[in-house]
């Protein structure tokens, strides 16, 4: 447990630390697009979301031994690459470049799940899902209320119900593992 409460320090620490610099970055490039920096910073995180998504999934459908998260793990695997799809079509459609490769913090948490097994893999990747998904439905509902393109505004309008849905589901699933969240 105390991995996943170190991962996600890490996690917000990293993002903490890069925000600044991510601003500054998001800023320049939206200007350049002519986007803002609120549409360019939903397209980055969302399309490094979706990147980890499918990184984590993947790694949990060939470590997990729980029928339950190998089920879970291959809706994420379908239910993202999906919303990636039609995120860089949208992002393409405003002119604005999303990264194609998983956020260093999210590389690291992967590196982190890999060294684990049996239930203590599924422990801390369930934690994960549970803490990301968190995160996304915050990105996808400030997204779908302050956003400036309209069409990022109704693409996040319209994911916002599978990603709650992935977050009922991780935390049903946490509690069946035995995931404490209040660490």
């Amino acid at each position: 447990m105390k991995q996943v409460a170190t991962l996600a320090l890490i996690l917000l620490a990293g993002m903490a630390a890069g925000c600044a610099t991510d601003r500054d970055t998001t800023d320049e490039a939206a200007t350049r697009s002519g986007v803002s920096s609120q549409d360019h910073n939903f397209v980055t995180k969302a399309a490094q979301s979706n990147q980890a998504e499918i990184a984590l999934a993947s790694l949990a459908s060939q470590k997990s031994r729980s029928p339950a998260v190998q089920q879970y793990a291959d809706r994420m695997i379908t239910d993202h690459r999906n919303a990636n799809a039609q995120l860089l079509e949208k992002a393409q459609d405003e002119g604005i470049v999303a990264p194609q490769a998983i956020a260093p913090e999210h590389a690291k948490m992967r590196d982190q799940l890999a060294d684990l097994s049996g239930r203590e893999f599924d422990r801390e990747y369930l934690a994960s899902q549970v803490s990301m998904h968190q995160d996304a439905v915050n990105l996808f509902r400030l997204q779908a209320q302050n956003g400036q393109s309209a069409e990022l505004r109704s693409f996040a309008r319209e994911t916002l119900p599978v990603l709650e849905g992935h977050l009922t589901m991780a935390q049903q699933l946490a509690a069946r593992a035995g995931v404490s969240m209040a660490e």
